[in-house]
């Protein structure tokens, strides 16, 4: 969803002038330029902007680009793949793959043959009973 608001910028920008015109508001400007101390300037011009609408564009990819780089790396992990073929396996036919990795995650504490067994019966279960049946694993 955040990767398709990318490409709606236009949209964005529009619905937002015509909001604050709505409102009385003034139209969207470019912060005033801020002089960098002289200890960091090197000589050079900073960046600026041509129209409000550029500066903003830039603002909102960064912010786009920022979540969508937090939201990888926040469920981009093991345990989440682990939870995702725990799923798969409780509620997808023909599991069995899915269902090695759960128990070979488990080792000693879980019966592989015996949870493939559980597992295809499951399936026909009610979700209350999809539940209880996970519970019933981990104890």
């Amino acid at each position: 969803m955040l990767q398709a608001a990318r490409n709606h910028f236009a949209e964005f920008w529009a619905a937002v002038v015509a909001e604050a015109e709505k409102l009385g508001l003034d139209e969207p400007s470019v912060p005033r330029k801020r002089r960098i101390p002289r200890r960091f300037d090197d000589g050079s011009e900073g960046h600026t902007f041509p129209t409000p609408e550029r500066f903003y564009q830039q603002q909102y990819f960064a912010l786009i680009d920022t979540a969508l780089g937090s939201l990888d790396s926040r469920f981009a992990s093991d345990t989440w793949k682990f939870f995702a073929d725990v799923e798969r396996a409780l509620t997808a036919p023909n599991t069995s793959a899915d269902v090695g990795v759960i128990s070979d995650f488990f080792g000693d504490d879980l019966d592989g043959d015996r949870l493939k067994l559980h597992s295809c019966c499951s399936r026909e279960s009610s979700p209350a009973d999809l539940l209880l049946f996970v519970i019933s694993l981990t104890f």
